[in-house]
């Protein structure tokens, strides 16, 4: 009797022992942090929310919701919700708080983002909100998008698609032997083509086109050599041009004096070639009459003068 009391007991703490583990799990995971601040948030919906819902700072679990009250402002409700955040902690005045989920699945939070100003807000102030996104709407809206497409467009298309296609295939039948036809001189055609090319592309005709390129190869060579004489002697003129230049700059006065010079020679001359010309033709008679004398006489030249006799005899 004894022993079953001590299992009992042992039971009971053990049991204990585990629903306290439990509690403080739970503890954990719906946010409770100990000493608490009170802010609040203001949405116009608030699904997915409930006491104890968690609260992060940029991801970092920070409190939790501890309540949800409904207010009514004119026509206008919304709800504020009380965020019970660590003691003590810093929040930018411009954060602002959303409602979102960590995953398509997942439960959903309130996730405050930090703003960027240096002051702080004081307990029991009222946090800057963004409004959830609901994604199932989103994706109900989606879906009726998609449905309407499908019955104004896709499927007026597809009927379209297979008038077309019976109106092409009620043509092809009826030209399909023209069609035939056509294909069949195309094929014959092309294998004229093909043997003609064949006949082009012959062993000879590779063995004369490979010749050829050869023969251009050398004759671009030749040209590229013959452009760099010639461009060597483009330049060699260019110089030899520019020291006649400087020459005739350099000598200017004395070709001058040679021109005038020149050209008083030759007016002299032309002065003078009447008298020369005249001369010339009497010293040409005389020269035709000495050599018809020393034919007839040629005692002439060593007598000086004819002889009677003979001078008799030529009467």
């Amino acid at each position: 009797m004894k022993r079953d009391n001590v299992d009992y007991y042992v039971v009971g703490l053990f049991v204990l022992g585990i629903m306290g583990l439990l509690l403080v799990g739970l503890y954990q995971i719906t946010g409770r942090v100990g000493r608490t601040d009170s802010y609040y948030a203001r949405y116009a919906n608030v699904a997915g929310l409930l006491d104890g819902t968690p609260v992060t700072f940029s991801g970092y679990p920070v409190g939790y919701v501890g309540g949800i009250e409904p207010v009514t402002e004119g026509s206008r409700l919304s709800y504020r919700v009380e965020l019970r955040i660590k003691h003590g902690w810093p929040i930018p005045a411009d954060s602002i708080a959303h409602i979102q989920a960590t995953g398509l699945l997942s439960d959903m939070l309130v996730d405050i983002h930090p703003g960027q100003s240096p002051r702080h807000l004081a307990p029991g102030a009222e946090l800057k909100t963004a409004e959830a996104v609901d994604l199932m709407a989103m994706v109900g809206t989606v879906a009726d998008q998609l449905t309407s497409l499908s019955e104004r467009g896709i499927q007026p298309l597809l009927a379209d698609m297979d008038r077309y296609v019976d109106r092409i295939g009620s043509q092809v039948d009826q030209h399909i032997g023209a069609i035939l036809a056509r294909l069949d001189s195309l094929s014959r055609r092309l294998d004229q083509s093909a043997a003609a090319l064949q006949a082009i592309l012959s062993p000879a005709n590779q063995a004369r086109m490979a010749r050829i390129l050869r023969a251009a190869d050398t004759t671009a060579g030749n040209a590229a050599r013959l452009s760099a004489g010639l461009l060597v002697t483009g330049n060699r003129l260019d110089r030899l041009v520019g020291n006649l230049h400087g020459l005739l700059g350099d000598n200017r006065e004395d070709l001058r004096r040679s021109v005038r010079a020149l050209r008083h020679v030759m007016e002299t001359l032309s002065g003078s070639v009447d008298s020369v010309v005249y001369n010339m033709r009497g010293t040409a008679h005389n020269m035709n009459e000495f050599s018809r004398e020393l034919r007839e006489d040629p005692a002439l030249l060593l007598m000086g003068t004819r002889t009677e006799v003979d001078a008799h005899a030529g009467n």
